[in-house]
C-alpha cells in the first residue's frame, strides 16, 4: 500500500537513492506549498517487506530565503554518503549547490552546503563513478549559454570539493540524465538539444 511521506504539498523534483551501506532509501524532494519558499527535503525510507515506513523529515537547505529547484542526488558508495545537488535561484547562495549527507539508523543529517557556481541555472544533473570515487555534477546555465559547466566533486567527511570547471557541451542542454557503465568506467551524459 502506498505511505504518505508528509500531508503537505511537497515532492517536487523528487529524486530517490539507495544507501547500500545502510540499506536504506533516501527520498530528496523540494517543500512545494503556496506563498512560501522551497525548501530543500530529505527523508529516510526502510523497507520490510511489501511496506516501507519513514523517519523525520529534514531539510537540507534551510536559509532564510531559499529557492530549491531541479533536484538530483547519488549515493557515494566508497565514502558510505548521500550526495545532493541543487539550483538555487535566489540572490543568496544561488548557484548549483551541493551538500553531503550522513544516514543513521531512519535519520539524515548533513554537513555544510558548497557552492561549485554562482551562476543561475536550471536543469542540474550529477552522476557516481564508483570505480573513481567522485561525483560528477553540471548544470545548464541561466543565460542559456553555451558553454555549460560541470565539475568534479570529491567527498571527505561531511564536505565536498570540486575541481575545474569543465563545460561538458557547447549546446543548449535540458533534461540531462546520466548513467554509470561500470565495464568501461565512464559516465555517459544524455540530454535534449533545444
Amino acid at each position: 500500500s502506498a505511505v504518505q511521506i508528509q500531508s503537505v504539498n511537497s515532492g517536487k523534483y523528487m529524486k530517490i537513492v539507495y544507501d547500500t551501506t545502510n540499506d536504506k532509501h533516501v527520498f530528496v524532494f523540494a517543500e512545494n506549498i503556496s506563498g512560501q519558499q522551497e525548501h530543500g527535503q530529505a527523508v529516510v525510507g526502510t523497507v520490510s517487506g511489501t511496506s516501507i515506513s519513514f523517519g523525520s523529515v529534514v531539510d537540507f537547505e534551510d536559509s532564510s530565503s531559499p529557492l530549491v529547484t531541479y533536484i538530483d542526488a547519488v549515493y557515494d558508495s566508497v565514502n558510505g554518503k548521500v550526495v545532493i545537488v541543487w539550483n538555487n535561484s535566489v540572490v543568496t547562495n544561488r548557484g548549483l549547490n551541493a551538500i553531503v549527507g550522513t544516514v543513521s539508523g531512519t535519520s539524515i543529517s548533513f554537513g555544510s552546503r558548497a557552492i561549485a557556481n554562482a551562476a543561475s541555472g536550471t536543469s542540474v544533473w550529477c552522476g557516481y563513478d564508483a570505480n573513481a570515487g567522485k561525483v560528477l555534477l553540471g548544470y545548464r546555465l541561466d543565460s542559456g549559454g553555451p558553454p555549460h559547466p560541470s565539475y568534479v566533486g570529491s567527498v571527505s567527511g561531511t564536505s565536498i570539493t570540486f575541481g575545474s570547471v569543465v563545460n561538458y557541451t557547447s549546446q543548449n542542454p535540458s533534461g540531462t540524465t546520466t548513467v554509470y557503465d561500470s565495464n568501461a568506467q565512464k559516465i555517459l551524459l544524455v540530454y535534449r538539444v533545444g
